[in-house]
C-alpha cells in the first residue's frame, strides 16, 4: 500500500513533507460529479460505480443506471478470455476467468466484512488504492488486495483491534514508524490500512464520497485525492492510473485543487507529467 505514503524522491513519507492546509477540497463546490452531494442527493455515477473491479462479461450499473457489460478488452490484468472474448477461449482460459472472478467476489466480501467492524466501532474510513481507482477509470485493472484510509483516534485503537481479532483478523503494523496496519485472515485477501497522520490524509477521509457497492453505501476517496496520493507516490504505475483517471473524468476533475496540494507537497511538476501520460494514453487508444 505504498501509494500516497512514499514519494518517489528518496522514498520520503508524506508526513515528512509537512502538514498541508485543508482549505481546498473536492467538496468545496456544492456538488461533486460523483457520489453523494452535500445536500444528500445522489450525484452522477462514476464509470464503474456498481462494480469495483469486475470484468469478463459481468453486467454493471453505469452512467446514470443504464446496464452495460464491462468491455472484455478494458480489463487489463484479466485472464486472456476476458479480454479476447469467451467464444475463442480455451478450457484453461475459461477456468482462469472463473478463478479471477472469484478473486473479485472475495475482495468485495472482505471489504464489507472489514467496513462493518469500522462502522460498528465508529472509525472513519474510505476505500483507497486500486479498487477505488477502478471506480474512476475507463480501464479496470485487476487487483488482489484492499487499501483503506482510516482515521483512528487514540481511544479507538485498542477497541478496534479487539473487535477485528474477535472476528478472526490478525492486526499487525506494516513497519516501525509507518502509520499502516495490515489485516490478515485465512482465506481472505490482505487489507492494508493507512492511518491518517497528516492534514491532507485526514481531510481526504472527510471528503470521501458515498457510493453504492454490492447493495451497501460505502465511503470512497474522491478522485482528486486519489490522484494526489498517486502523484505523491510517483511510481510508473501511479502515473499510469492518474493518466487514465484524467482521461476518463476530463473537466469534471478539480485540477486547481490537485495542483494546490501537489504544490504543498513540493511535487507540483508531477501534474504536468500526469497530463503528458494522459496524452500518451490517448495516442495509444
Amino acid at each position: 500500500m505504498g501509494a500516497g505514503r512514499h514519494a518517489a524522491q528518496g522514498g520520503a513519507p508524506v508526513a515528512a513533507l509537512g502538514p498541508a492546509r485543508a482549505s481546498r477540497g473536492c467538496l468545496a463546490r456544492r456538488t461533486h460529479p460523483f457520489g453523494r452531494r452535500r445536500d444528500g442527493k445522489a450525484g452522477a455515477s462514476p464509470p464503474h460505480s456498481a462494480a469495483l473491479a469486475t470484468g469478463g462479461g459481468r453486467r454493471i450499473r453505469r452512467n446514470g443506471g443504464a446496464a452495460h457489460a464491462v468491455s472484455r478488452r478494458r480489463c487489463r490484468g484479466a485472464p486472456a478470455c476476458c479480454r479476447a472474448g469467451a467464444g475463442t477461449a480455451t478450457r484453461a482460459q475459461r477456468a482462469a476467468t472463473r478463478r479471477w472472478l472469484k478473486v473479485v467476489a472475495t475482495l468485495v466480501e472482505t471489504l464489507l466484512l472489514v467496513v462493518e467492524v469500522f462502522e460498528q466501532e465508529g472509525v472513519a474510513y474510505a476505500l483507497a488504492g486500486g479498487m477505488a481507482a477502478n471506480l474512476y477509470r475507463s480501464e479496470v485493472r485487476a487487483t488482489e488486495d484492499l487499501d483503506l484510509s482510516v482515521k483512528i483516534r487514540p481511544p479507538q485503537g485498542v477497541a478496534l483491534a479487539d473487535a477485528l481479532r474477535a472476528r478472526g483478523w490478525t492486526v499487525t503494523p506494516i513497519a516501525k514508524g509507518v502509520h499502516q496496519l495490515r489485516l490478515t485472515r485465512p482465506g481472505y485477501p490482505r487489507v492494508d490500512c493507512l492511518v491518517a497522520g497528516t492534514d491532507f490524509e485526514e481531510a481526504a477521509i472527510d471528503r470521501a464520497l458515498e457510493m453504492a457497492v454490492a447493495g451497501r453505501r460505502l465511503r470512497v476517496l474522491c478522485p482528486e485525492d486519489l490522484i494526489v496520493l498517486k502523484l505523491v507516490a510517483g511510481r510508473a504505475r501511479d502515473f499510469d492510473a492518474a493518466g487514465d483517471m484524467i482521461n476518463t473524468l476530463g473537466d469534471r476533475l478539480d485540477s486547481a485543487y490537485i495542483r494546490g496540494w501537489l504544490e504543498q507537497f513540493g511535487v507540483e511538476s508531477r501534474w504536468q507529467q500526469a497530463l503528458e501520460e494522459a496524452e500518451r494514453q490517448r495516442g495509444q487508444a
